[in-house]
């Protein structure tokens, strides 16, 4: 018999920078009413949730930190996944984020043992389902006005922020503590000094 359809939201964040992943992330809301202290954070004012870009590094990371909580107590799941920089730049942008997309919903279904069938599938802006989820929707802002999707969109921006300020440590010439890869005056002065580094998106360059 099949399980009680359960709702995924997924959202991504580095759609944009010179270097770094792309990252994509799930969030999986099993008790509403357990978690609504993490909604409370994430309410805005024109809109029923704030988009992660407008919220502060140290907010951002408190939501985090509560979305942990609630995952140890099962009232929600998440998951995420970076896709590299050399995969962006061999497959393209919009097959990366279907790659991504897969392997999230792939993931939550082998540690659940969902089907297709069970998951109601909803994706932000111009992300997409594949098309064997028949229960799939594409939300033009889906991050101010679904909560999975919002929760979704904190896990990847948190996520991909901290994959940068490792990259840092590796690469500091570069600056990634400061503006995590996006084509800042100062970044691309450095990659005009130093050359493109391994992390660099090179089709992103031409």
């Amino acid at each position: 018999m099949s399980k009680k359809r359960i709702e995924c939201g997924i959202d991504e964040a580095g759609r944009g920078p010179l270097a770094g992943p792309l990252t994509v992330a799930v969030c999986m809301i099993y008790n509403t009413r357990r978690i609504m202290h993490i909604e409370q954070n994430m309410r805005g004012v024109k809109t029923p949730y704030r988009d992660s870009k407008q919220l502060s590094p140290e907010k951002r990371n408190k939501i985090y930190r509560m979305m942990q909580s609630a995952q140890k107590e099962g009232f929600l799941d998440m998951h995420h996944v970076h896709i590299a920089p050399h995969i962006l730049d061999e497959k393209g942008m919009a097959a990366s984020l279907l790659i991504a997309t897969q392997k999230l919903l792939a993931h939550m279904q082998k540690k659940y043992g969902y089907t297709h069938d069970d998951i109601i599938v909803r994706c932000d802006g111009r992300l997409y389902a594949p098309s064997t989820y028949a229960h799939r929707e594409t939300i033009t802002k889906g991050d101010t006005k679904v909560l999975s999707i919002a929760l979704a969109s904190i896990v990847a921006k948190v996520r991909r922020d901290r994959m940068m300020m490792r990259l840092s440590r590796i690469y500091p010439e570069y600056g990634f503590d400061q503006h995590k890869g996006y084509g800042t005056k100062g970044h691309y002065t450095a990659i005009q000094k130093f050359g493109a580094s391994k992390v660099h998106r090179k089709s992103f360059l031409k």
